[in-house]
């Protein structure tokens, strides 16, 4: 299949998924072979599984639950990795976790729409022809702005690991969960994260997403 960058109105939408939950793939599987005007090229439960399905049947549209389990990779990165090694796939971020926060920064990492789940099917449907046309999918509120280059911009200079554990925040994970996603220690992360925060001027979880919200630009931080 030759490179595109979105479905036309004579062409079948290819749509693929991403969840680690088997009701929600099934779900979607019936959905889209019931809608007319898409075909179904597939679904992985895992970020391993997806590449391969997507380097075997391309698709126009992948419905991807950024949220997987703790030993994969975090959202952000796999829709940076996305983005930049399947560039003609519009990406539809389609999750229980459905902050104005986390659509921004989803937004940021390149995705093309973000849906809560809490969403109806007709509402999913809705968004998967908007995003294979071409458009942006983004709730209300959603920031909008170029994020700053880098990290190095004002007072925020984090480290890798203050960067990956306040990206890891921002998804709505604990200290607990951030802790065994990356193999180390509570006292660890936390330490990680108070760091973080103290170069970011913030103090608590509320500021910290309150600043992202807003993206005061004299942090100069966006997750990297």
């Amino acid at each position: 299949m030759p490179p595109f960058a979105a479905a036309t109105c004579a062409q079948a939408i290819r749509v693929a998924v991403l969840d680690d939950h088997v009701v929600v793939r099934y779900g979607i599987e019936l959905l889209i072979a019931h809608s007319t005007g898409c075909v179904w090229t597939g679904a992985a439960s895992t970020s391993d599984e997806l590449l391969r399905l997507l380097a075997s049947a391309p698709c126009h549209v992948l419905i991807l639950d950024y949220q997987l389990s703790t030993d994969e990779i975090d959202g952000w990165s796999l829709v940076r990795h996305l983005r930049a090694h399947f560039p003609h796939v519009r990406i539809l971020v389609y999750t229980a976790y459905g902050s104005a926060n986390v659509a921004s920064m989803m937004r940021r990492a390149g995705a093309h729409g973000f849906l809560g789940k809490s969403a109806g099917l007709d509402l999913l449907m809705d968004a998967v022809r908007q995003v294979a046309a071409g458009e942006f999918v983004f709730p209300a509120g959603t920031v909008d702005r170029s994020p700053p280059a880098g990290l190095g911009g004002g007072r925020a200079e984090l480290s890798p690991r203050e960067n990956e554990v306040l990206r890891c925040c921002l998804q709505g994970m604990c200290v607990t969960d951030i802790a065994q996603k990356f193999s180390r220690s509570v006292k660890t992360i936390s330490a990680q994260k108070q760091a973080g925060f103290r170069k970011l001027g913030v103090r608590t979880d509320h500021d910290f997403l309150s600043m992202y919200a807003k993206a005061r630009p004299e942090t100069g931080w966006t997750p990297g």
